[in-house]
């Protein structure tokens, strides 16, 4: 049987998944973050993966959106939607009142729109890694 793009669900993402995650991150030529990424996150195989930074507050992040560049752009797109509702969803289910999503990516920007988040201006996103 002949699965189509409507029948992808996504699923919860496992480490098992990181060799996937890795290929992906290779082919947009961006740092391999997988030890850095939470554990929670939904991944469409072979297709797209987004995560959710969970708090001990009432607010969660959007993080980590990646998928496969060999795949068709509309049907990245269709995918990446997928995996944005299932966490938006997982973040509603789990009692958090605000998600907050960082990025420069018009697309990102896009789709985050798409699903309700509200822009918040200009920010400059600091860093500090243990020496």
């Amino acid at each position: 049987m002949n699965q189509t793009v409507s029948d992808l669900r996504p699923i919860t993402y496992q480490p098992i998944h990181n060799e996937q995650l890795k290929l992906w991150y290779g082919q947009w030529n961006v740092p391999d973050v997988t030890d850095l990424l939470p554990e929670t996150g939904f991944i469409i195989p072979g297709m797209c993966a987004i995560f959710l930074y969970l708090t001990n507050s009432k607010v969660s992040f959007l993080d980590g959106f990646i998928c496969n560049k060999d795949i068709p752009k509309e049907i990245r797109n269709i995918c990446l939607d997928k995996v944005v509702k299932a966490t938006c969803q997982l973040s509603d289910d789990k009692g958090y009142k605000l998600m907050s999503a960082t990025t420069n990516l018009p697309a990102v920007i896009e789709r985050s729109i798409k699903f309700g988040f509200v822009p918040a201006g200009q920010y400059e996103m600091l860093l500090r890694s243990k020496s």
